[in-house]
């Protein structure tokens, strides 16, 4: 019996000992494999430089507030923003627009005179909110570039534009001997503005890579995609309303930019 479990002991110990020489001598000729496999050699071309000439697309939205007394008339809004940009070296020149929906904090903006003795609106404002939009055209230049980070200041021009539609009303009584509006026409308005803006681009560049050129399909180029976060003031002055509004837009918008280089050895 005593035998018995010594020659298995012993058979297990000779089993154990086969397989470790297994394994070394399949790592050894697994060495010696790739010791005789040809060396691959990389032939990814190393670029030395990167064009001082960029351009590109941003696309997102924001938020912007009215400050007195632009306020008077129109409340804040959300936005939607697309806009274009082109770089050399440290400028850029970037043009874009905006479209909102504010709502009216003034039902009779252009102060037109009552109906009646009664005071009873002649004209009322027919959408439940009015169109804004704004177009900008600035230039600026990057004043801090670091790892994936950037700032650039920015000054410009800034056009902007109300629209919406009014209801013009004739009252009457009614059968009770109440006064009762009747609808009796719509006329488009509009208030526009030339001023200017300023605005302030942080970049946070999150991916790099090496593509063609999308326009042309040949060239190598350097895609830099990053978020943008763009905090801006603009100064508006409406002189159709009555009375003459002016003031300020203050908001931000956050957009996802593209931007292409091209790449040269």
């Amino acid at each position: 019996m005593k035998k018995m479990k010594t020659s298995t002991k012993c058979l297990i110990a000779l089993l154990a000992t086969l397989m470790c020489v297994a394994a070394q001598a399949q790592v050894v000729a697994e060495e010696s494999a790739d010791s005789k496999a040809p060396a691959q050699v990389n032939y990814t071309p190393q670029y030395q430089s990167v064009a001082d000439f960029g351009y590109g697309i941003y696309l997102g939205g924001g938020y912007s507030v009215t400050t007195p007394s632009l306020n008077d008339n129109f409340g804040g809004c959300f936005l939607f923003q697309v806009g274009a940009v082109g770089t050399y070296k440290g400028f850029q020149l970037k043009t874009d627009v905006q479209f909102g929906q504010p709502g009216y904090r003034n039902d009779n903006i252009f102060n037109t005179p009552a109906y009646d003795e009664q005071g009873h609106p002649a004209q009322v404002n027919g959408n439940s909110s009015a169109s804004f939009f704004a177009w900008s055209l600035q230039l600026g230049y990057k004043v801090y570039s670091q790892g994936r980070f950037g700032v650039t200041p920015n000054v410009g021009l800034y056009y902007s534009k109300y629209s919406w539609n009014l209801e013009n009303l004739k009252w009457e009584k009614n059968e009770e001997g109440e006064y009762v509006p009747e609808h009796i026409g719509t006329e488009s308005a509009k208030l526009s503005s030339l001023g200017v803006i300023g605005s302030l681009d942080i970049d946070y560049t999150f991916s790099t890579t090496k593509m063609k050129n999308p326009f042309t399909g040949s060239g190598d180029n350097q895609f830099k995609q990053s978020i943008r976060f763009s905090p801006f003031v603009a100064y508006s002055k409406y002189d159709k309303c009555n009375p003459t509004v002016s003031g300020a837009f203050v908001g931000m918008t956050i957009n996802y930019t593209g931007l292409l280089h091209a790449l040269g050895f």
